[in-house]
């Protein structure tokens, strides 16, 4: 929708410079509002943001152990999986040096328990002998594709004053996001096992049929909608730091 909306809207820059665009009414939050999750969330879990923070880093040692075991095992999946999971867990300190965004703890530790729980279940095969392991994989990270597709797209709305999503689309559109990152991941477990066989090597990812890949879309949606019902309040406050950094470096520029 994003992509067509700008293609027609430098069509009619193109024919004509008569065109006025209306305002967008500009956004605007309450510090207050989305300092932090709901209470509910907090009651929930019950951890402190210090013993959170110990269990990430906890994961990301267990991961850099997952990736000596593949180095000295001569397992290249291991080895790849745990070297993507590693960077996918620095991404929160990457988005602090560029952006100078501090995410809550608990964020961070949801984004590593994502990482975290498949690199484990790929390593010691969990997948093959725990029944509902991949099930649960789905969902915690369908949960975290799902924050990142609102994130993106929220800046998107926020930063540019011609594009306007209402609260309810938005609600539709992360069910959206993860249904087609959920389809494009599909394809790829297919397409890697298609050339895993032709060039007679291990396959990478795994695709046992349509019963596996309907209930992996199925909790996709489940991590989807937890998203959509509870995280979008915190998320909020993600995409206007952002955006609050995108302008301050157009600014210095």
């Amino acid at each position: 929708g994003l992509i067509f909306a700008w293609y027609f809207k430098k069509e009619r820059l193109e024919k004509t410079n008569n065109i006025i665009f209306p305002e967008k009414i500009p956004t605007t939050y309450s510090e207050k509002s989305f300092s932090k999750p709901p209470n509910f969330m907090l009651k929930l879990f019950g951890v402190s943001p210090s013993k959170q923070a110990a269990l990430t880093y906890f994961m990301q040692i267990c991961l850099v152990g997952l990736l000596i075991i593949g180095v000295f095992s001569r397992n290249l999946h291991v080895i790849l999986n745990a070297i993507l999971a590693l960077f996918i867990t620095f991404i929160p300190a990457l988005m602090k040096k560029r952006f100078d965004l501090n995410l809550m703890p608990s964020l961070v530790l949801w984004i590593t328990l994502a990482v975290f729980l498949d690199a484990i279940g790929t390593t010691f095969g969990f997948y093959e002998t725990i029944d509902r392991w991949d099930n649960l994989t789905h969902a915690v990270s369908g949960s975290v594709v799902a924050a990142a597709g609102y994130v993106i797209v929220r800046v998107i709305d926020i930063y540019d004053n011609e594009v306007h999503l209402p609260p309810r689309l938005m609600f539709i559109f992360i069910f959206l996001f993860i249904l087609a990152v959920g389809v494009i991941w599909e394809i790829l477990e297919y397409v890697t096992d298609v050339f895993a066989i032709w060039v007679g090597i291990d396959v990478f990812l795994v695709q046992y049929g349509i019963h596996d890949t309907m209930g992996d879309m199925f909790f996709n949606l489940v991590g989807a909608f937890v998203v959509a019902t509870w995280g979008t309040l915190y998320l909020n406050k993600i995409s206007f730091k952002i955006v609050e950094a995108l302008q301050q470096r157009k600014l210095d520029k």
